[in-house]
């Protein structure tokens, strides 16, 4: 298995982690915390270079969604906590991602 295959099972894994967890409306810190380092083997493994400006747009896309919809939610628990929790995995991907093309952008000189 390569490097590209397992970021793309990765990345499912997480989304099915978020769904389920969000669904019996389970936040803790366990859960982010696995979450976030999912995000983060997906950023490593499954963005390339030329994909990172599309990546990190979506990512702000979703952030925004975040926020937005987490005030709109508050009566439906589960809801939310899927959104939530995608955005965990999102975000630590973000992240990666961000700092990867800050490096790229950087030493390219």
């Amino acid at each position: 298995m390569n490097a590209e295959s397992a970021g793309k099972w990765v990345f499912l894994v997480s989304i099915v982690i978020a769904v389920i967890t969000g669904a019996v409306a389970a936040i803790d810190y366990s859960v982010v915390a696995v979450l976030a380092v999912l995000g983060l083997i997906v950023g490593l493994l499954n963005v390339t270079e030329k994909e990172a400006t599309a990546f990190l747009v979506s990512t702000i896309a979703l952030a925004l969604l975040t926020l937005s919809l987490g005030s709109l939610l508050e009566g439906v628990s589960a809801l939310k906590a899927i959104i939530t929790n995608i955005g965990t995995v999102a975000g630590a991907a973000g992240l990666v991602v961000a700092l990867k093309s800050i490096w790229s952008l950087s030493s390219s000189k």
